[in-house]
Parts: structure tokens; sequence; C-alpha cells
């Protein structure tokens, strides 16, 4: 697996998880505006442990289908899991540029 690849997963955020190590390399909140990456419903996490767990927390278990993907989190939802279609359209054009 080439480490160089990263995954956008564009839902509830991300929470900082021991799985993701430092491999978060962005995060954009559309919600609320913040800085740091964190997910207050905790869809995205698990859609993104799915993705690029590293199996740590499960002693290596447990492990996602690219466990040394980097991670680009947009967060569209909140944290019901509602969101609008406006910030889904922002979200696919920020992660084009």
């Amino acid at each position: 697996m080439n480490k160089l690849i990263a995954v956008a997963v564009i839902d509830s955020g991300i929470y900082p998880h021991i799985d993701f190590k430092n491999r978060i390399i962005a995060f954009k909140d559309y919600i609320a505006g913040k800085r740091y990456p964190y997910d207050d419903c905790g869809h995205g996490t698990h859609v993104s442990g799915i993705i690029a767990g590293d199996g740590t927390a499960s002693h290596g278990r447990i492990k996602g289908l690219c466990p040394q993907a980097n991670l680009v989190s947009i967060k569209v939802l909140d944290k019901y899991g509602n969101g609008r279609i406006e910030n889904v359209i922002d979200a696919a054009e920020w992660i084009s540029e």
C-alpha cells in the first residue's frame, strides 16, 4: 500500500482516534467552522475507520481496507446526521481545488 494515498470522507467529521495516528492530513468544517477534527455524530469516524483504521486499538485484529492511507475529513453533517446539499457541493469543490 502506498502511503501517499489520501481518501476524502464527506460526512459528520472525524475523531482523532488512535487508529488514525497522524494520518488525518486535512479537516474542513462546513457546520461550525472549527479548525480541529471532531465528530459529534460518530458516523464519519466510523466510515473513516472502515477505510483507514490501522488496527492499533484492537492490537491488529480489526483494520480498515487501506490501513496506511491518509485521511481528509470534510464535515457537512451535524450531530443528528443532518446537512445541506449546498455544503456537500462546496465540500466536493474544496476537494477538487
